[in-house]
């Protein structure tokens, strides 16, 4: 009997997209969180007087302008949308350490998954496009985002950079 999970907002707060080790002896992780549009209309008029952005994260971490990769509507039917996704590399490239996996018969269009013989079935990816959609709906499918590079510190959750 095949069984269909819903991921629809199961992270509604923020998701960890890929992990940058020692870059310049610092770890990093590039996050996505959703936005409302009143912090994307208060972003665009922070970035019209000022040139530059500031984001507060969701860890309370001041974000700058150089460490933001994109923020604002997101619609992934929009050929630049697209290109600005994939071009941002947002996987994990480490193939002996991968952290891409994902759900075998991911459904994005219905924010679900099912199983395959009765069994959850896992798979890794390293196609930007689909681990974008698939952190996306995890967040509930919000209407605007924001990705962003961040230092891991002693406060972030995986245990493997707590003595950074």
């Amino acid at each position: 009997m095949e069984r269909t999970f819903n991921l629809l907002g199961i992270s509604p707060n923020v998701v960890t997209l890929v992990h940058f080790e020692k870059m310049n002896g610092v770890n990093y992780c590039v996050c996505m969180e959703p936005l409302s549009d009143h912090e994307v209309a208060v972003m665009d008029k922070q970035k019209k007087l000022n040139g530059a952005l500031q984001y507060i994260a969701n860890d309370n971490e001041l974000i700058s302008d150089s460490n933001i990769y994109f923020y604002g509507p997101i619609n992934l039917k929009d050929e630049n949308d697209l290109d600005i996704i994939q071009n941002c590399d947002l996987v994990d490239k480490n193939v002996m350490d991968c952290r891409n996996w994902m759900y075998s018969n991911f459904d994005y269009d219905n924010g679900c998954f099912t199983t395959i013989n009765d069994k959850v079935m896992l798979t890794t990816t390293w196609n930007s496009l689909q681990w974008f959609m698939f952190n996306h709906c995890k967040l509930g499918k919000p209407e605007n985002v924001i990705v962003y590079r961040k230092k891991v510190t002693e406060n972030y959750g995986n245990r493997r950079y707590r003595n950074v």
